[in-house]
């Protein structure tokens, strides 16, 4: 009877080894696709491009360009995205979660953190019409790798139901070893539409001190940008600068014809001298101007912010300049204009800007651009994404590659330095 079963165990193990033999054959022609098609990989100095396709529950190829080559992982763990300085401190994966979107990051000493504020529902009041406005912090020692939690109740509160609920944009700064927030808060009725053609009621700019050790608050001032929809600050991009937060803010009007204008601004708010300002950036007339801030980076004193990008026979993207020291516009007309490795008929896909880093004078840009003639009820159409390493002096491209896969799984960029 033994030797029957060790026969049994012999024979099930060679038959499991088999169907594992297959199933890797499979799953390694699921391999990421990249195509180099312009410059040499030397230009990405010390930056890595990671792709990441995360292919099933059981398998995540993972792809890294740098300077010396290209690489490949089979059957790795997937990682969050990353694309800013903060988010290269960050070792632990819930952090690194958290970090995506619009939560604010921070980093001082050995510590680098995240924030975000929302509506804080209880069992207690979760049927009633206000709610309290609470601040979550994530915090990570560099050193130790320590991760702290925190709930700090921001003593707010708003009303938040089927009817009501607010966007936000949380700007976290660290100020004379303190950590401030300043929060931009849309209140949204989701019944009515103003006479704006949009469902803000009311847009405001909190601004709080936290204290994680005792998860206490300190309410410091509220400033109101408007009371019938003529702001809208959620969601909005959003950044600091040393003492100061800044966020791109819309300012609705109507004009002699009763149609809708819209004014860009960069508001802006010291801490230390807490003052407020604005700078006008553009307005949209008809359908005409400036229509979003896409994203931003910053060199030293200065801030580029990203207002339009569209594809024709390149990929093209311009920024405005704006010198922070003096709040102005220095530039209005910096432009770049990325090669692809087709041509492609605009008519028939869909593109995005999907992320921008600065390193190094050197900009690292990623694009997605799909193909909608192949997009059916129940599949999107083959997705590329593209990675460019640009000269900011120049405007030349210095790298450039396709990336993509046979199978269209969705494809994650990092550029990690």
């Amino acid at each position: 009877m033994k030797i029957k079963l060790s026969r049994i165990a012999i024979v099930s193990t060679v038959i499991i080894m088999i169907g594992l033999s297959i199933f890797i054959g499979k799953n390694n022609k699921q391999e990421i696709i990249i195509k180099e098609i312009n410059g040499e990989k030397s230009a990405l100095g010390d930056v890595s491009i990671i792709a990441q396709d995360m292919q099933s529950i059981y398998k995540t190829s993972k792809s890294t360009i740098n300077k010396d080559g290209i690489s490949e992982e089979k059957f790795t763990k997937t990682t969050s995205t990353r694309y800013s300085n903060a988010q290269d401190l960050i070792t632990n994966k819930e952090l690194l979660d958290y970090s995506q979107g619009d939560n604010g990051t921070y980093q001082y000493d050995n510590y680098v953190g995240v924030v975000s504020v929302s509506t804080y529902y209880t069992e207690e009041n979760a049927d009633d019409e206000q709610k309290e406005i609470v601040a979550t912090v994530m915090e990570e020692n560099i050193e130790t790798k320590e991760v702290k939690n925190y709930s700090i109740n921001l003593h707010t509160y708003v009303k938040d139901n089927e009817s009501n609920g607010i966007s936000t944009t949380t700007v976290p700064i660290v100020f004379e070893d303190e950590l401030y927030v300043v929060v931009g808060l849309d209140m949204i009725n989701y019944n009515n539409t103003n006479k704006y053609e949009n469902q803000t009621e009311e847009s405001r700019l909190y601004v709080y001190k936290l204290n994680l050790k005792d998860k206490s608050a300190e309410h410091i001032l509220t400033k109101k940008l408007s009371e019938d929809g003529e702001s809208s600050i959620g969601y909005n991009t959003a950044f600091s600068k040393d003492s100061t937060a800044y966020f791109v803010n819309r300012l609705y009007s109507k004009n002699n014809k009763n149609e809708t204008e819209t004014e860009f601004q960069l508001l802006s708010f010291d801490l230390e001298t807490r003052k407020f300002d604005t700078l006008s950036l553009g307005r949209n007339i008809d359908g005409q101007g400036l229509w979003n801030i896409f994203n931003y980076y910053l060199i030293d004193d200065i801030a580029y912010l990203i207002y339009d990008y569209e594809l024709g026979k390149t990929f093209n993207i311009s920024e405005i300049e704006i010198n922070l020291n003096t709040n102005k516009i220095t530039n209005k007309e910096i432009k770049y204009s990325l090669k692809l490795d087709e041509n492609i008929n605009t008519n028939d896909v869909g593109y995005s800007l999907d992320n921008l880093r600065c390193i190094d004078n050197k900009l690292f840009i990623s694009l997605e651009i799909q193909n909608n003639t192949s997009t059916t009820w129940n599949s999107r159409g083959h997705v590329s994404q593209y990675i460019y390493v640009v000269d900011r002096d120049s405007k030349e491209t210095l790298y450039a590659a396709k990336i993509n896969n046979s199978k269209n799984n969705n494809i994650t960029l990092s550029v990690v330095k």
